[in-house]
């Protein structure tokens, strides 16, 4: 048992998030004895008698009944709509945020989310836990350590293997994209967030998406995304292309290419690694194989959020990050309704 303080977590949104952070950190102790969640709140009586009856912890309607408890930490896992909400009344009460991604369904609300972040100095971390996995923290060295010249493209694949609608498949966010923000916003987030963090500032965009759904409108004149094809026109001159689906083969794959050095992660045995290939390597020859698991140990993200609030080092995913993820996908659905036309991002 550590001799550290208890640090007290409150959980905001109890559904399938919700409930796994809670397991993790109570039952399976994936954290050590330092964490524990004392109470959530949900607007639906179903899963908070799940969090009494299921884990014997307190659970509540309204946000701030359980802010008044006195927190430690907050895990924002509630559906998106609610985000804005939640994170604000956290960091009026000083409390650290963890919130999953998407971080809202405008720019309004991102905005309002990280300027109530900046005025009360608390940190925050969102989860986008792809930051953290060895094979992209590498790339990202290498990036800044000079090794690929000249950044000419980034390429991102995705493939969920959920099912179309259809065929009958019924993901939340393509039932409801009013709530979730449609495909793009809800999911292809993650590859927008590691294209911009490997590759910089976006300067424009295009998209086009194809659906199974009839009837359901994000906003008007789009209907819920099931399959995204986008591409990124970066600010330094390179280029990229993001594909997200719903449904297909469950995979994913990422690669950069640059002037003196071009990277692959490959799928091996029980992991990911790189293969990559440097300038005057021969041809045709077998690509070079790296595993970056030594140089960069596997954390998840919720792990390293727990380590800020307990620690007090800084956070490597924080919401301005992500509310630049939101910008671009936001454009990104501004270019799908309009049949796939270029949308220029604004500052």
């Amino acid at each position: 048992m550590s001799s550290q303080k208890v640090l007290r977590g409150g959980v905001f949104g109890f559904g399938g998030m919700g409930q796994q952070f809670t397991r993790n950190i109570n039952i399976d102790k994936w954290y050590g004895d330092d964490f524990r969640i004392i109470g959530v709140c949900n607007r639906g009586e179903p899963h908070r008698r799940t969090a009494v009856e299921t884990f014997g912890i307190k659970a509540v309607q309204h946000p701030a009944d359980l802010i008044r408890e006195g927190l430690d930490f907050g895990l924002v896992s509630s559906t998106t709509a609610a985000h804005c909400e939640h994170v604000c009344l956290l960091a009026a009460a000083g409390i650290p945020v963890f919130c999953e991604k998407p971080i809202a369904l405008t720019p309004d609300e991102g905005r309002r989310m990280v300027e109530a972040i900046a005025k009360a100095g608390v940190p925050s971390v969102v989860n986008f836990g792809r930051r953290l996995d060895p094979c992209n923290l590498k790339i990202k060295a290498m990036i800044e350590g000079g090794e690929f010249g000249r950044l000419m493209n980034y390429s991102s694949f995705m493939a969920r293997a959920h099912g179309f609608y259809v065929e009958g498949a019924r993901h939340r966010a393509i039932l409801d994209p009013v709530e979730s923000g449609g495909w793009i916003v809800h999911h292809s987030c993650h590859q927008v967030d590691m294209a911009c963090w490997l590759m910089g500032k976006v300067d424009s965009v295009s998209c086009v998406t194809r659906s199974t759904v009839e009837g359901i409108e994000t906003v008007p004149g789009l209907i819920s995304e099931e399959v995204v094809q986008g591409r990124l026109f970066f600010k330094n001159g390179s280029m990229g292309t993001v594909f997200d689906c719903v449904g297909g083969v469950h995979d994913s794959h990422l690669s950069v290419i640059g002037t003196k050095c071009a990277v692959g992660i490959v799928k091996a045995e029980n992991t990911n690694v790189i293969k990559y290939k440097r300038q005057g390597d021969p041809e045709w020859d077998a690509p070079r194989v790296l595993d970056p698991r030594l140089e960069f140990p596997r954390i998840d993200n919720l792990h390293h959020f727990l380590k800020v609030v307990r620690d007090h080092i800084p956070p490597r995913i924080t919401l301005a990050d992500a509310f630049y993820a939101l910008q671009v996908t936001m454009a990104m659905r501004e270019s799908a309704r309009a049949g796939g036309a270029v949308v220029k991002m604004k500052d």
